[in-house]
């Protein structure tokens, strides 16, 4: 009985978007550090920090997947998304500034990818209130 209130209050569906946002997030980092010459170009940066920022995103991935696969709580859950909504809401931020010299193909590359943050953020979000309400 106790094992079945547990399962419950941690749906599985949670735990694979979480898995997904960590290899979504392992993926993206891969391409900055592969293609950081290219992207940099278009992304206004140089392509060491392109690089330090796919490196930044491999650690953050491992750090999603350890909580998908030994802390899933609630909170984590909500923090995870909220961790998403930031990125999301510094990277339009950015682009709105114009700090970066940006190429319409690298607005682009970004907008593109707040999307599909975003549909994680929401995932993991809408999980945790699943979990929090048992």
């Amino acid at each position: 009985m106790t094992t079945q209130a547990i399962s419950s209050s941690r749906p599985e569906w949670v735990r694979m978007a979480i898995y997904a946002d960590a290899l979504v997030t392992d993926l993206t980092g891969l391409a900055l550090v592969i293609g950081s010459g290219t992207l940099a170009t278009h992304l206004g940066m140089s392509s060491g920090i392109v690089m330090e920022l796919g490196i930044g995103l491999f650690v953050y991935a491992l750090a999603l997947f350890v909580v998908a696969s030994r802390w899933l709580t609630p909170r984590n859950a909500y923090l995870l998304g909220g961790l998403n909504v930031v990125w999301i809401v510094g990277t339009e931020l950015l682009m709105l500034s114009n700090a970066l010299p940006m190429t319409p193909e690298g607005r682009g590359l970004i907008m593109a990818s707040n999307v599909i943050v975003a549909v994680l953020a929401a995932l993991e979000i809408i999980g945790a209130r699943q979990m929090s309400r048992g």
